[in-house]
Protein backbone atom coordinates (compact mmCIF):
# COMPACT_ATOMS: atom_id res chain seq x y z
CA UNK A 1 0.00 0.00 0.00
CA UNK A 2 2.58 1.94 0.52
CA UNK A 3 3.75 1.94 -2.52
CA UNK A 4 0.76 3.07 -4.34
CA UNK A 5 0.06 5.46 -2.21
CA UNK A 6 3.93 6.86 -2.77
CA UNK A 7 3.73 5.85 -5.94
CA UNK A 8 0.57 5.36 -7.34
CA UNK A 9 1.76 7.37 -11.16
CA UNK A 10 4.98 4.82 -11.30
CA UNK A 11 3.85 1.48 -10.66
CA UNK A 12 0.83 0.92 -13.36
CA UNK A 13 -2.16 0.96 -14.26
CA UNK A 14 -3.56 -0.78 -11.27
CA UNK A 15 -2.86 -3.03 -7.95
CA UNK A 16 -1.09 -6.31 -9.01
CA UNK A 17 1.23 -8.44 -7.23
CA UNK A 18 3.57 -7.76 -9.97
CA UNK A 19 2.86 -4.42 -9.85
CA UNK A 20 4.27 -3.48 -6.55
CA UNK A 21 6.68 -5.99 -5.71
CA UNK A 22 7.99 -6.04 -8.93
CA UNK A 23 7.54 -2.83 -9.81
CA UNK A 24 10.98 -1.78 -10.76
CA UNK A 25 11.27 1.37 -8.66
CA UNK A 26 14.25 3.10 -8.37
CA UNK A 27 16.25 2.09 -4.90
CA UNK A 28 15.06 5.45 -3.32
CA UNK A 29 11.36 4.91 -3.98
CA UNK A 30 11.29 1.52 -2.44
CA UNK A 31 13.27 3.16 1.00
CA UNK A 32 10.88 5.53 0.83
CA UNK A 33 7.42 3.07 0.54
CA UNK A 34 9.15 0.64 3.43
CA UNK A 35 9.48 3.98 5.64
CA UNK A 36 6.11 4.48 5.66
CA UNK A 37 5.09 1.13 6.14
CA UNK A 38 7.30 0.77 9.28
CA UNK A 39 5.98 4.26 10.36
CA UNK A 40 2.40 2.73 10.07
CA UNK A 41 2.66 -0.55 11.35
CA UNK A 42 5.36 0.82 14.01
CA UNK A 43 5.34 3.56 14.94
CA UNK A 44 8.10 4.82 16.92
CA UNK A 45 6.99 6.31 20.05
CA UNK A 46 4.50 3.44 20.43
CA UNK A 47 7.11 0.69 19.93
CA UNK A 48 9.94 2.53 22.45
CA UNK A 49 6.33 2.63 24.65
CA UNK A 50 6.24 -1.04 24.51
CA UNK A 51 9.56 -1.62 24.47
CA UNK A 52 10.55 0.16 28.04
CA UNK A 53 7.17 -1.60 29.71
CA UNK A 54 8.54 -5.32 28.36
CA UNK A 55 11.69 -4.94 27.39
CA UNK A 56 14.13 -6.03 24.47
CA UNK A 57 12.48 -9.20 23.64
CA UNK A 58 11.95 -8.91 19.34
CA UNK A 59 9.87 -11.72 19.32
CA UNK A 60 7.47 -10.57 21.84
CA UNK A 61 7.35 -6.76 20.44
CA UNK A 62 6.49 -8.32 16.77
CA UNK A 63 3.89 -10.29 17.73
CA UNK A 64 2.78 -7.43 20.11
CA UNK A 65 2.77 -5.32 16.25
CA UNK A 66 1.85 -8.02 14.04
CA UNK A 67 4.88 -7.76 12.52
CA UNK A 68 7.67 -10.22 11.71
CA UNK A 69 10.98 -10.55 13.96
CA UNK A 70 13.14 -8.97 11.19
CA UNK A 71 10.70 -5.90 10.58
CA UNK A 72 10.59 -5.42 14.57
CA UNK A 73 14.76 -5.73 14.47
CA UNK A 74 14.99 -3.41 11.52
CA UNK A 75 12.83 -1.30 13.29
CA UNK A 76 14.86 -1.09 16.52
CA UNK A 77 18.09 -1.13 15.06
CA UNK A 78 19.12 -4.14 15.68
CA UNK A 79 21.39 -5.90 13.76
CA UNK A 80 19.83 -9.51 12.05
Amino acid sequence: MAHYVLHERKIGDGIFDDALYRSGLPHQEKVQANALAADILMPRDRVREMQRLHGDNINYLANLFWVSEQAMSIRLGVPT
